[in-house]
């Protein structure tokens, strides 16, 4: 991934990737990163891969989820099964954001889309990533875009910025009162 956002928007570049037991090779010029139009990027998304390994070991079935756009949520659930505290106590609780290992909330996309389908299916709070990203505005940050989704179909759920693990689990600590 530096090696990548270090070469300038428009160069060719070429990369081999590994599948399975396969080398393939690709090339192909860079262009602009989504997330901070100065970088370089490949029309793919890099990630890192980290495993967590629980005790007691734990298993998410993410169904048809693809992306990493549900890690805050499966960590609260995560942290939910580990302490057997009840975090929402009957409150229908939606949200967003990938989550690195230090418990940072990071953007996604689509989150004016996620926050129509929170409020069809009932949710009465929503957290949205108050990251901003270099070469976005403050207006774009998921928690302004969720903001302004909400207002626009006049629902009553409360949008919550968070930044971190511990913001949505002190919120949700404060509805418990």
């Amino acid at each position: 991934m530096d090696y990548i956002q270090k070469q300038k928007i428009g160069q060719k570049v070429s990369i081999t990737v590994q599948r399975d037991d396969k080398s393939i090779n690709y090339s192909g010029k860079t262009v602009p990163l989504a997330t901070d139009k100065a970088k370089a990027a490949i029309g793919i998304q890099l990630v890192e891969r980290s495993k967590v390994i629980t005790n007691p070991k734990i298993k998410i079935n993410a169904g048809s989820i693809g992306g990493p756009s549900a890690g805050l949520m499966f960590s609260l659930a995560s942290y939910q099964l580990f302490t057997g505290h009840d975090l929402t106590h009957g409150v229908k609780v939606a949200g967003t954001g990938t989550i690195d290992n230090e418990g940072n909330v990071g953007m996604i996309g689509g989150v004016d889309k996620k926050v129509v389908a929170a409020d069809k299916a009932g949710a009465k709070v929503f957290f949205a990533p108050s990251q901003q990203l270099p070469g976005y505005k403050k207006n774009e940050t998921n928690y302004a875009v969720a903001v302004k989704t909400a207002k626009k179909i006049h629902s009553k759920m409360k949008i919550i910025p968070v930044a971190t693990f511990n913001d949505a689990l002190t919120y949700l600590k404060k509805i418990q009162k």
